[in-house]
């Protein structure tokens, strides 16, 4: 097999390894003593068409960075992507497109800040959320899908990200469903596999048939829930087939200030590589309330990802002050002085990328 111009992942990842124990904060850990793994591919396989590839598919080896910016009050995609590098000192790999368009299918308004990130050098990262405002009479959105409701907005949808999008820029990040595996959604979507994977899949053919699929780089985007034997656990069963995934994306929050990142990913991300070893994993969103561990949590979660999980080839930061359920959470890379010196050492390792060049002709 032909490799990169660079050292394969596995002699990059020995040859850098950070000395040093798995970072706790109170939670027990599935495994006390963690190693490297050595099972990922060399390589993953090439995306067809003009999708978002794995990083070694540009001659680079390492993880992609990027953020989600919240509801600052420079809400350009420069503006937020200028702001993200002057707090974090490196440009993002990607950057989540502001979705809350709640109600429609797929956030129409998206495509000119799709645009705008693109020419910026950065990836753009699309989602298709589902809910509806607040007061609205409670729908079904999966069963709307299936129903054939939205077909002709998603059909409209996936001919303007291919006409006026993809065929210049090239490929994008997005998810549909996202969390689908918790009810955190009032039954809109969550734990209801079957019409999941159905209404998932519908919105897949449809941007097939519409040439979409070319430049769409679908990320299936389950909650990394750490419990075991609970309704949330089986995340397989939400799995809409190797047709309709081109990365593998996984959620995770520490809320309750106890839990560390191996915590709180490890299991899962081994037992989704072990199950789908030719899909590249993300963390698509994560993050942790500020507190006097978020430093440690940082430099855990980026010390982790390069040495433990080289099947994680993007790591995403929910970069936000926000409110959940469970209350307020701030998120933000730099709520504190500390957090954000702990942000800036970690991710100016070179194995932490920033701009990709995805849409230079491919090394392979």
């Amino acid at each position: 097999m032909k490799t990169s111009r660079n050292m394969t992942r596995r002699d990059f990842i020995k040859n850098s390894a950070i000395a040093g124990g798995v970072v706790t904060f109170g939670a027990p850990l599935f495994s006390s003593c963690v190693s490297t793994i050595d099972s990922a591919p060399d390589r993953y396989p090439k995306l067809p068409g003009h999708k978002i590839q794995s990083p070694e598919h540009y001659g680079i080896e390492g993880c992609m960075t990027g953020f989600w910016p919240g509801w600052q009050p420079n809400r350009t995609p420069y503006g937020n992507i200028k702001n993200y590098e002057e707090k974090a000192g490196k440009p993002p790999s990607i950057k989540f497109i502001r979705y809350q368009l709640t109600g429609i299918p797929i956030p129409f308004g998206a495509i000119d800040r799709m645009i705008e990130t693109a020419e910026n050098g950065t990836i753009p990262f699309v989602t298709y959320d589902g809910r509806y405002h607040v007061g609205q009479k409670k729908n079904n959105i999966l069963n709307e899908v299936l129903a054939g409701k939205h077909d002709r907005m998603i059909k409209r949808a996936a001919i303007r990200l291919r006409k006026a999008y993809g065929e210049k820029y090239g490929g994008f990040f997005i998810r549909f469903f996202r969390e689908m595996n918790i009810d955190s959604w009032g039954g809109l979507w969550g734990l209801q596999p079957k019409k999941f994977k159905k209404a998932y899949n519908h919105i897949g053919d449809i941007f097939d048939h519409e040439g979409a699929a070319e430049y769409a780089t679908f990320v299936w985007n389950p909650y990394s829930v750490y419990w075991k034997g609970t309704k949330y656990s089986n995340l397989e069963s939400y799995y809409p087939g190797d047709k309709y995934v081109d990365w593998i994306g996984l959620n995770a929050y520490n809320h309750n200030l106890s839990q560390s990142f191996q915590h709180m990913l490890g299991s899962n991300i081994r037992w989704l590589h072990k199950r789908h070893p030719n899909k590249p994993i993300m963390i698509a969103e994560y993050g942790i309330d500020e507190n006097p561990y978020k430093a440690r949590f940082v430099k855990e979660a980026f010390e982790r990802t390069k040495i433990d999980f080289p099947e994680v080839r993007a790591l995403l930061w929910w970069d936000e002050n926000w409110k959940s359920s469970l209350g307020g959470v701030d998120s933000r890379i730099d709520s504190s002085e500390k957090a954000l010196a702990a942000f800036r050492v970690e991710i100016a390792d070179p194995y932490f990328l920033g701009t990709v060049p995805y849409r230079k002709k491919l090394s392979l």
